[in-house]
């Protein structure tokens, strides 16, 4: 069988992202006809080969502290034999190690096969010193910079400042992502202590002049002649004034600070003068493949590249797939297109036909989106779900986009890969207009690389109870990936039941229950377990946070009602999801600020507008109560270099767990400790690749194998109170001294996303659940 070896990780901060790109190939490639071998790289560049279910970790340090127990080591010495196994190999390393020449060398030195360009023209494109005097040598525009290291004196810095003046500077790392250490710099102060800093970090910086044209980003992949072809490019635009640059957390998180327009909102003739550029450049560096070039979109001087990225993120959402949809490629035609080519450009044997549905595959609905705080996670979910399901046989899946205003859109897949929900209604909105402006260009990319299909699907909406009756029409599944809101709150699931449409979860007792938490906790109260411990809650309402806005007194006597036993306190909306909305609070002063926020019904508290919190949080504009409870400080636990950390404070763990129910017994899966580095979880350390901390199952030194069996046994019993179908995650805290549980919530839909800890739970089981099994499962399963 045909076997590609992904190679992923490596020593640069964007691993993480790495593993997001190696997820993607796995599911799209590991078929009836093709196999992978994964093989990871830890950050001292040591191989080892692992299973492939830790491609679903959160991030490596999931499970860095663990590499000896969970994988084979290969040495250097054994590598080339290891790799020689597979036809060919993949690396998706981003950064250091994977783009820098240093591993396609190695790979070369031991002729083995490999996707991607070769190490010298890795290391003259992506070094950004060697990129940027390459790019002046042969006369392609380029911005103003200076190539700084430690024999660099501050005179040549500030001469350089004053040349660009009144304009800022970018200061980033020659070697290090289009993301990784950039920094805007307004003082020459700034600039020479930035560049001090980060040199004691990287051997090099680049010093360049700040631009405020169109910033734009283009994959180039090849033709089936090895030539380069540029596809539509995408525009960043920056909507905050948190920052002027596209950062690690706009390029990879949904977030509200920036919008990515694709193609670019610029003239035909502009937008391809920069493809013919980007080819060019392409084609100057002798790349192979596929490259990602980033840069500015001039008026007079067309296409300045600023860096050139040799292996382009392959993460669901990616550039990469946004503008090859556009052209008419899913995500396993662009994954195959790159493979397929790459075997060809090495004379190796073509990779058999992918496999075809059956007669009469299944519909399923599956509906994501909504209006909930939870809205981006669901999209998130959602679009994992639609991609999971096409690679099966039996199943056809049909995603729907749920609006605000609760109608319901079938889109062309492009519009699915926007970061959130925002972008796909104002992208709906103007779609028709921008799909016939760059129709002549679009033709044009197909006839280069050869595809066939050239219909572009118009976006079209119903109401809801008119999906529903579709959906009935259709003998179709209904697979919601909806979170909060309607979707959760038992509104959907008592429609589906009274029209007869099968559909996954809970039912509408249970979902409009868990829905509200202190519903819920009263529930568990009345269970009477020795070892669950209740918190007690204070409900507050929008009237008594208004009145705390304006009056002192009141609100300085509601809060020492609320916090006569703890100092840090912690609210959050009552029927909302398990990380909208929830903020520290040290005293009343903290509470009035959040009362402002919701009474204004701002939409986010900005970072640091309370204690710990450095990144922005979403806050309900809809929720009608809030609850007020003592905030819970766990045991330090930290992965640093490969190393388990753990601090006992008081002994308390925060620990998310799935449950899963059939025929009326119910079954916990293995916890998860769930680590945040902020006061609360965030909702990327839970939902997001490359964001956050999960360990599953909890470490022995930490939780003990009768502990954990404890504490599956307690929260099977609590799924049962509440009357989960099916399956839900329950997060709770657990104290490893008094041997006790505090449930936190339920969520009655989890979130479904690539990386979610439900997946890792599953595939930790002693008979694990892949999970696009898993996904399948819930259909099979699916009733009403």
């Amino acid at each position: 069988m045909f076997t590609v070896g992904i190679i992923c990780g490596g020593p640069s901060s964007e691993r993480g992202i790495s593993l997001n790109s190696a997820r993607t190939l796995q599911d799209h490639l590991n078929t009836t006809q093709l196999r992978t071998q994964i093989i990871f790289v830890d950050q001292r560049c040591e191989f080892y080969h692992i299973e492939n279910r830790h491609l679903y970790s959160n991030t490596p340090s999931d499970f860095d502290f663990k590499m000896s127990e969970i994988s084979t080591h290969i040495p250097r010495s054994q590598l080339r034999e290891f790799l020689s196994k597979c036809n060919i190999c993949f690396p998706v390393i981003h950064g250091k190690f994977g783009e820098d020449g240093e591993l396609q060398a190695l790979l070369e030195s031991m002729d083995i096969p490999f996707v991607g360009s070769q190490h010298q023209a890795c290391k003259n494109a992506y070094l950004k010193d060697r990129a940027q005097d390459k790019l002046q040598e042969n006369g392609y525009a380029t911005l103003p910079y200076l190539n700084v290291d430690t024999n660099t004196s501050q005179e040549l810095l500030a001469e350089f400042w004053k040349k660009t003046r009144p304009n800022s500077l970018i200061v980033k790392p020659t070697n290090a992502g289009s993301s990784i250490d950039v920094f805007k710099i307004n003082t020459v102060e700034e600039l020479f202590k930035t560049t001090e800093r980060l040199l004691r970090v990287h051997q090099s910086v680049q010093c360049q002049e700040f631009c405020q044209l169109p910033e734009i980003t283009m994959n180039v992949i090849c033709d089936q002649n090895q030539q380069p072809v540029a596809l539509l490019p995408t525009e960043v635009e920056i909507l905050t004034n948190r920052t002027d640059i596209f950062d690690y957390r706009a390029k990879y998180l949904p977030t509200t600070a920036c919008r990515q327009h694709t193609p670019a909102r610029l003239p035909n003739a502009l937008i391809q003068r920069c493809r013919k550029t980007a080819e060019a450049i392409f084609t100057e560096f002798k790349l192979s493949d596929f490259a990602r070039l980033d840069g500015w979109a001039c008026p007079v001087r067309g296409f300045i590249c600023t860096d050139i990225n040799i292996i382009s993120g392959f993460e669901e959402m990616s550039f990469l797939f946004k503008q090859t949809s556009l052209c008419g490629l899913d995500h396993e035609e662009t994954v195959y297109h790159v493979l397929d080519n790459a075997c060809r450009r090495q004379e190796l044997r073509p990779i058999e036909e992918r496999a075809a549905h059956t007669n009469a595959p299944k519909p399923v609905y599956v509906i994501f989106g909504g209006a909930s705080t939870e809205r981006q996670v669901s999209l998130m979910s959602g679009r994992n779900v639609w991609f999971k399901l096409i690679g099966t046989t039996d199943y056809q899946p049909k995603p729907f986009f749920l609006d605000k205003s609760e109608r319901v859109w079938q889109l062309p897949n492009s519009l699915f890969l926007h970061h959130t929900v925002e972008e796909i209604i104002e992208d709906i909105k103007i779609f028709s207009e921008k799909v016939e402006k760059i129709q002549p260009i679009r033709k044009e990319i197909h006839q280069r690389l050869g595809i066939q299909k050239d219909e572009v699907m118009q976006p079209c909406d119903q109401s809801l109870p008119d999906w529903i009756r579709q959906a009935k029409q259709e003998k179709a599944s209904v697979l919601l990936a909806l979170h909060g809101g309607i979707g959760e709150n038992g509104t959907l699931q008592k429609a589906l039941t009274q029209n007869g449409v099968p559909y996954n979860g809970s039912r509408e007792q249970a979902s409009e229950t868990c829905m509200n938490k202190n519903t819920t906790i009263s529930i568990v109260a009345g269970m009477n377990h020795p070892d669950i411990q209740v918190q007690q809650q204070k409900t507050l309402n929008q009237q008594s946070l208004h009145t705390c806005v304006h009056d002192n007194t009141f609100a300085q006597n509601l809060w020492s009602e609320c916090n006569e036993q703890a100092e840090i306190m912690i609210i959050k909306p009552q029927s909302d999801g398990c990380s909208s909305g929830i903020v520290c609070l040290r005293h009343a002063q903290d509470l009035q600020r959040y009362a402002q926020l919701i009474t204004n019904q701002q939409g986010n508290a900005p970072a640091n507008t309370f204690h710990n919190q450095p990144t922005p949080i979403e806050l309900p504009t809809t929720s009608a109560h809030f609850l007020i409870e003592t905030y819970i400080e766990t045991d330090d636990i930290i992965v640093e270099d490969s190393q388990l950390k753990h601090t006992p404070k008081h002994g308390w763990l925060e620990l998310t767990i799935v449950v899963t129910e059939k025929g009326g017994k119910y079954q916990a899966l293995y916890p998860s400790i769930t680590i945040s580095s902020n006061a609360v979880l965030s909702v990327e350390e839970k939902f997001q690749g490359g964001t956050g901390i999960n360990l599953t199952p909890p470490p022995t030194s930490i939780v003990s194998a009768k502990q954990c069996l404890h504490i599956q046994t307690i929260v099977a019993q609590i799924a049962e109170q509440v009357g989960i179908h099916q399956y839900a995650r329950l997060d709770v805290f657990y104290n490893t001294q008094s041997n006790r549980l505090q449930l936190i919530e339920v969520n009655t839909l989890p979130a479904l996303t690539p990386s979610t800890v439900l997946f890792q739970q599953a595939l930790a089981e002693t008979r694990a659940i892949q999970p696009r099994d898993f996904i399948r499962k819930l259909v099979a399963e699916s009733s009403c």
